[in-house]
């Protein structure tokens, strides 16, 4: 008879293994093969090109789990882009993972586009390419004066404006240097700071001001050219924008001929392009009159510009005698307070009529012939600016231009 035993035979219980360890394109592995049973360790290196970021590169099975995480490695970014014009700075080869290259334009040369940091992030350069372009640095700041027209980037032949500025209702005006400054291609602007000697006089030199210029065929057209240099030369005499003088322009013959309103142009330089543009072949007959009357139904008009705090300027230029009556559109002018200037050149300019033109006799020019307006520009400025007129007429000048018909 057997007799089996009652004792039970324990057999140890293995520890489990690890699956295949975790690996990836940017890393290989050394130390370990299958089966990965416990205790067994594998240690992770970058593969040729990559850099490691700080982890761990060892990692061991431990109870079927790799313990550890996983090695990272980073592929460096290849050479910064090159960009034409531009300084690169702040970075050096091998470029690796959180370099950051730093691009200025070049001495010239204005930034347009793009961008001036570019960071190495995994392998790729961060932001755009800088695009710099031939151009100019912040144009200068001027004391005393108001920039405009220009905006970055102050690319080549680009050009910014200046005007002299201070209170709101002072008087300025340019004494020296230049009130356009341009871009060269040098990377420099053109010209001299604006100086300006401004005067604080509260209603002087920002008027609303209306020229009214004859075009009738009795002018000849070599005559009218004079005409304009007139305007222009007045014209450059004042600031030119909405906190300063609005110029608008009217010709007429026997019917009025628009231009451009007092709101059309908010600087000089464009009053003066227009200005130089009018034809200069006159025609027809002289209807002041009606050119009397546009101006109070239309160029006064607070949608054409006419602005309620600033003085009121018309300036009326004839040669000859209007086929209508001014007295009625005068008088309409007058009681809106227009300061009104009548000038009549040569000798078919009417007395009476000029008279009845003008709201003040201080206000009337009397020339022998075209060539005389440029002696008038200065006089007619100071009186614009600082005789505008109040309750009653007084006189300015101590010697008055005013010729009397020979």
């Amino acid at each position: 008879m057997m007799v089996q035993s009652s004792a039970l035979r324990v057999r140890p219980v293995p520890s489990p293994s690890c699956p295949s360890p975790p690996t990836d394109a940017s890393t290989y592995r050394r130390g370990c093969r299958a089966p990965y049973t416990n205790g067994e360790k594998c240690t992770y290196y970058c593969r040729r090109g990559y850099t490691a970021v700080p982890s761990t590169t060892t990692r061991t099975c431990s109870n079927g789990v790799w313990s550890g995480t996983t090695l990272v490695c980073i592929k460096p970014c290849s050479s910064p882009p090159s960009v034409p014009y531009s300084i690169r700075s702040g970075c050096t080869a091998p470029f690796t993972n959180g370099e950051t290259c730093t691009y200025t334009c070049r001495h010239g040369y204005a930034q347009v586009s793009g961008s001036t940091e570019r960071t190495c992030v995994r392998g790729v350069w961060t932001g755009t390419n800088l695009v710099c372009r031939r151009g100019c640095v912040n144009p200068p700041t001027v004391p005393g004066t108001l920039r405009f027209g220009c905006s970055p980037v102050y690319t080549t032949d680009e050009s910014c404006y200046y005007k002299c500025a201070n209170s709101r209702n002072a008087y300025c005006k340019e004494v020296s240097g230049d009130y356009i400054r341009r871009c060269l291609s040098n990377g420099h602007w053109s010209g001299n700071n604006l100086e300006c000697d401004c005067v604080d006089k509260v209603g002087c030199c920002r008027p609303d001001i209306v020229f009214v210029l004859d075009y009738s065929g009795s002018i000849p057209d070599s005559e009218f050219v004079k005409i304009k240099n007139f305007v222009a030369a007045l014209v450059d005499r004042f600031q030119v924008g909405v906190l300063d003088a609005q110029i608008g322009v009217i010709r007429y013959s026997s019917a009025v001929i628009h231009e451009f309103h007092l709101n059309t142009h908010d600087n000089k330089a464009d009053v003066l392009s227009d200005v130089n543009a009018m034809p200069t072949a006159t025609t027809g007959g002289t209807n002041t009159a009606a050119a009397l009357t546009y101006v109070a139904s239309t160029m006064l008009l607070p949608g054409n510009g006419n602005r309620p705090d600033a003085p009121d300027v018309v300036i009326v230029l004839t040669d000859g005698y209007s086929s209508s009556s001014v007295a009625g559109p005068a008088a309409v002018l007058h009681g809106m307070g227009v300061q009104t200037f009548a000038i009549g050149v040569g000798a078919c300019a009417n007395s009476a009529q000029l008279t009845q033109i003008a709201s003040c006799p201080d206000y009337i020019y009397r020339l022998p012939d075209f060539s005389a307006l440029k002696s008038i520009t200065a006089g007619m400025h100071d009186q614009i600016c600082c005789h505008n007129q109040t309750g009653r007429c007084t006189f300015y000048r101590s010697t008055p231009i005013f010729h009397q018909k020979q």
